[in-house]
């Protein structure tokens, strides 16, 4: 609280736009900063821009009310908890009526017992949720998907993807709502993965329109079919879609899946794809991406010549051989294939 105590008066800070809090531990006086972001946004409402982040020390773990921090601020367009180790567990309190820009920290910081629900109630009071989800079944859906379903005005996202389903919901709403006459009623999808009530009604806002999408993952987890999802659900707006993906060494490449479409992407300028997500993506999905810009396809230099790949498990090795063997063979299609599909090849950066 002493820090606080500095912190100019409110009449100097009336165009206070951005605030970034860093290191927040057990120690630090939460209420104070919440008590003076609420007199703040209060008083001026400027403030559209939060980040925040706990302990650089990771044997030190966050101070469990950092949440009540982001949700002091009702109007918040951008949140950045890139460097806050504990967010997805939260992701179902965070204020998303006017949130445009979500960003969350690398998979590798983040690990599966910090995704359980928390039994904080959500920031968004306007009964978003409750309209969303309904009733007593609510608290059985994952509190990344609660967050992303309610997010209506979304345009940049950037999360690590460790459970399924993340946006299955999306696909089917967008289906839904193409497939159903103006003046009909539909019967709303009730997803089997989180057997939640309907998500959906005609008296929802309509479907956020993702422009910036970056997920990371393990290439054998859900993130491959949370991709396909992805370019599924905002086909008509995404313009930017990263991924940088991994195998664990427990992991073995033979039951993974290819990321292909073939329904086109009439806004889509950059395709950035890292490590192995590059190896299982299908070249021939570019045809349907007619303003592509940028392709960009990075592999981890110890499998770049095909002829070197040496792993412990011959049967391992054989598969990742042959994997990237097809992969050179998608890229020696490209140019002839790029060539008929768009007026302007784009630019090919494949590491």
């Amino acid at each position: 609280s002493c820090f606080w105590t500095n912190v100019p008066q409110l009449c100097k800070l009336k165009h206070l736009h951005r605030i970034e809090l860093y290191d927040i531990y057990h120690g630090i006086d939460v209420d104070a900063v919440v008590d003076f972001l609420k007199m703040h946004d209060r008083i001026y409402n400027s403030i559209r821009e939060i980040k925040v982040g706990g302990p650089d020390d990771l044997g030190r773990s966050s101070h469990p009310d950092v949440i009540q921090i982001i949700q002091s601020l009702k109007t918040i367009k951008v949140l950045d908890m890139t460097e806050w180790r504990e967010a997805l567990k939260h992701m179902d309190q965070i204020p998303t009526k006017h949130l445009e820009t979500l960003l969350l920290g690398n998979v590798r910081m983040t690990t599966l017992q910090n995704t359980e629900p928390s039994a904080l109630p959500s920031s968004d009071s306007e009964g978003d949720s409750n309209e969303l989800l309904g009733g007593e079944e609510e608290n059985q859906l994952r509190p990344e998907i609660q967050a992303l379903q309610r997010c209506r005005l979304l345009r940049e996202l950037r999360m690590p993807v460790l459970i399924e389903g993340l946006f299955e919901w999306a696909v089917h709403e967008r289906r839904q709502k193409a497939e159903a006459p103006p003046s009909s009623s539909s019967i709303p999808y009730v997803s089997p993965l989180t057997k939640t009530a309907p998500y959906w009604d005609h008296g929802r806002d309509p479907l956020a329109q993702l422009e910036n999408v970056h997920l990371s993952g393990t290439v054998t987890g859900p993130l491959i079919s949370t991709l396909t999802h992805v370019v599924d659900a905002f086909r008509d707006s995404i313009q930017v879609l990263q991924s940088n993906s991994w195998v664990d060494s427990t992991e073995t490449l033979t039951f993974c899946l290819n990321l292909s479409w073939t329904w086109c992407l009439p806004q889509l300028q950059v395709l950035d794809l890292q490590g192995e997500i590059a190896h299982r993506f299908r070249i021939q999905s570019l045809q349907h991406c007619p303003l592509l810009r940028i392709l960009r396809l990075t592999l981890l230099h110890y499998v770049t010549p095909a002829s070197s790949v040496e792993l412990a498990d011959p049967k391992v090795s054989k598969a990742w051989q042959s994997e990237l063997e097809t992969t050179l063979e998608d890229r020696d299609m490209y140019m002839g294939l790029m060539g008929s599909c768009v007026e302007s090849p784009p630019e090919i950066l494949y590491k």
